[in-house]
């Protein structure tokens, strides 16, 4: 399962990068589509356990589901988001819109997942 519905591209692997001069780790992936939809799909399904419209430190608008004990899964960037807290969403699900909210140099996907 891929974020977008269509062709997917990851534009920035998890690892250390530099942006703009600065060294800095990178914590996820950065995806954007070649064709379809900016919709944002749920990659493996769980419960909604945060939603913002915050700046958040860069992140931007974010979707925090956790998919197992211990496991959660970060949507960031979005321009709009289409699951509340509390929520349980199945792998395929709509649960947002990519943007380009927070620290960003264009719309895309940052996606993340933290253990």
């Amino acid at each position: 399962m891929t974020p977008f519905k269509g062709t997917n591209r990851v534009t920035s692997l998890y690892g250390y990068r530099t942006l703009n001069g600065v060294r800095q780790f990178h914590y996820g992936i950065d995806v954007v589509r070649d064709s379809g939809t900016w919709d944002i799909r749920e990659v493996t399904g769980g419960k909604v356990v945060a939603t913002s419209t915050d700046y958040n430190g860069g992140r931007g608008w974010l979707v925090k589901v956790q998919t197992a004990p211990g496991v959660i899964e970060i949507y960031q960037h979005l321009s709009a988001i289409s699951v509340k807290n509390g929520q349980t969403v199945k792998q395929g699900d709509k649960i947002g819109v990519a943007g380009a909210t927070g620290y960003s140099f264009g719309v895309h996907l940052h996606f993340e997942v933290q253990i």
